[in-house]
């Protein structure tokens, strides 16, 4: 029977992490390990993890004494190097086991796993994603496709446009984990997110550019047409209403990871992609300019010195001398 690992990173999370934690526990799949791991938090959210691991033996936490502020990338190892203190190694990690991951103020269908899973062992894939609902406070709004199927490897770039919009989290998908784990594959990733984050640290998209990373070394992958995956929005989020020039070096860098996938696999890079990844960086670019012009915390002269760096911006000459078809 599949054993699968499901991970929840948490800071500050007492008054959504209960809700999060009962939802996977609510599993109609039951062969799971859940791992939380606490980022250092000041709050009671140790003290719910450890609530939880005494209730149920499926649990065990991971406390890093750090805020990683959400990144999936920079808590993701120090999860599994920490996972592999505490279980049997050897006995987790082959062929037949996958992982998942769940926010902490999230929450999960109960057959979140059991479908996804299904799906992927029916279809003999190494990634399925499914649909979910953002839910808001005064409204709930649904992306999802009207029914499930595979995409193969030599589709991958003529129907970019289609599955893009479920590629961006990690945590609408099923992973399988001998994919990411083996030491090849931690070098593989490592060397990759250097490159990525040679910047310093991303202010968002980490979650889009791993689910890229991992999508381009895949001879196919799975869309499912259900509803599994709870995504709650807060309206006070800091990444949503307050500008970073991070938000800039962000931006950029989730246009190129979309490049670098296409020439992964092999593939020019067509006009229609080319429109389609530009006009992406074009809306996110508009949103932080919205950000940096009504942000009080910066004079004029430095808005503007913002706006220039983000007009100068040559992604064609200095990023990807891209071959078109």
């Amino acid at each position: 029977m599949d054993k699968v690992l499901i991970q929840t990173g948490a800071f500050n999370a007492e008054d959504t992490l209960p809700a999060t934690i009962e939802s996977v526990l609510a599993q109609t799949y039951t062969n799971f390990h859940y791992v939380i791991g606490d980022n250092g938090s000041t709050d009671g959210t140790m003290d719910i993890i450890k609530k939880y691991a005494k209730k149920d033996s499926r649990i065990s936490y991971v406390q890093t004494y750090k805020n990683f502020n959400g990144s999936f990338m920079k808590s993701l190892y120090s999860f599994w190097n920490s996972y592999h203190i505490i279980t049997d190694s050897q006995s987790f990690g082959k062929t037949d086991d996958w992982c998942c991951f769940v926010d902490s103020d999230d929450t999960l269908s109960p057959y979140f796993v059991e479908k996804l899973l299904l799906y992927a062992t029916e279809n003999n894939l190494d990634m399925v994603a499914c649909g979910w609902d953002f839910v808001r406070s005064t409204r709930v709004d649904h992306r999802n496709i009207s029914e499930s199927y595979v995409i193969e490897r030599n589709k991958f770039s003529d129907e970019l446009s289609e599955y893009d919009k479920f590629m961006g989290p990690v945590w609408n998908k099923l992973f399988r984990y001998s994919k990411i784990a083996s030491n090849r594959d931690i070098r593989y990733y490592e060397d990759k997110f250097a490159y990525l984050f040679r910047d310093g640290t991303f202010f968002y998209g980490a979650d889009t550019c791993f689910v890229y990373l991992f999508l381009s070394r895949l001879e196919r992958f799975g869309l499912i047409s259900d509803i599994l995956y709870n995504y709650n929005i807060r309206d006070e989020s800091e990444t949503r209403r307050r500008f970073s020039p991070m938000r800039i070096i962000a931006d950029r860098r989730l246009a190129e990871v979309r490049f670098d996938f296409l020439q992964e696999i092999g593939e020019k890079i067509s006009q229609e992609n080319y429109d389609f990844i530009m006009n992406i960086y074009f809306k996110s670019s508009k949103s932080t300019m919205d950000l940096l012009l009504k942000d009080d915390r910066y004079d004029l002269k430095k808005k503007m010195d913002y706006l220039h760096e983000m007009f100068s911006y040559k992604l064609m000459d200095e990023v990807f001398p891209l071959h078109f078809k």
